[in-house]
């Protein structure tokens, strides 16, 4: 945010007492899981420091079962801002076709596909880290957006086992993600934000396969 991280990060170790003393604290709001999928939505609270102009941040994840993640982060600024959204991986992160990156290590692959916002900027670094845990190279694969108030990215990712596995095939309309892949179909619809809604509202729902019955839920209130 505006080039700003999270209170407590920049340094060897994480300053976990610079952002446990931040408030509100991140929660989880909702939890859902059922034979098709499971669903996570997290408020990240204020743990991003003032200077970064960070009014709200909620991540969903959505795991269509047995191997897709949908990661949809919703943000929103004090004024308009520089959102950079960044995936960290140890092996190489290369393209592999128009918006579409993967990150490989023996054989297995990480299919990354970027959904949202339609415009963005993509970059892959490769940098020097020192680390509590981490001594060497780092890649990123960062998607910019330059000037927004709010702003959502929207990631599919997909673990492949081997060169060969086929990516899904992921389809856009009217506000619906549709995903066929090893034989499975999903359709996801992708609801916009409204002022003044309920944190724990979800923002993805599933149209497709339809689930009778929840196996667990919960809704913060």
């Amino acid at each position: 945010m505006n080039g700003h991280g999270q209170a407590g990060a920049g340094r060897e170790w994480l300053q976990y007492m610079e952002f446990e003393a931040r408030a509100p604290a991140p929660a989880i709001l909702r939890v859902e899981s059922n034979p098709a999928y499971d669903y996570l939505l997290g408020d990240a609270g204020n743990i991003y420091i003032d200077e970064a102009g960070l009014r709200s941040y909620r991540r969903h994840l959505l795991f269509l079962k047995p191997d897709i993640l949908l990661v949809l982060d919703d943000l929103e600024a004090e004024a308009d801002s520089r959102f950079e959204w960044l995936l960290h991986g140890r092996e190489a992160i290369v393209e592999a076709g128009a918006q579409d990156y993967e990150i490989v290590r023996n054989k297995a692959r990480l299919w990354v596909h970027p959904i949202q916002p339609e415009t963005f900027q993509a970059d892959i670094q490769e940098r020097e880290l020192d680390a509590s845990d981490v001594d060497g190279k780092i890649v990123t694969l960062n998607l910019k957006v330059e000037s927004a108030r709010r702003i959502r990215f929207l990631v599919a990712l997909c673990a492949l086992p081997d060169e060969d596995s086929p990516v899904p095939r992921i389809t856009v309309r009217d506000g619906k993600l549709n995903i066929r892949h090893q034989g499975q179909k999903w359709t996801v619809a992708v609801l916009e934000p409204v002022e003044g809604a309920d944190l724990a509202d979800p923002m993805l729902t599933v149209l497709r396969p339809k689930v009778k019955n929840k196996a667990y839920s919960f809704e913060r209130k």
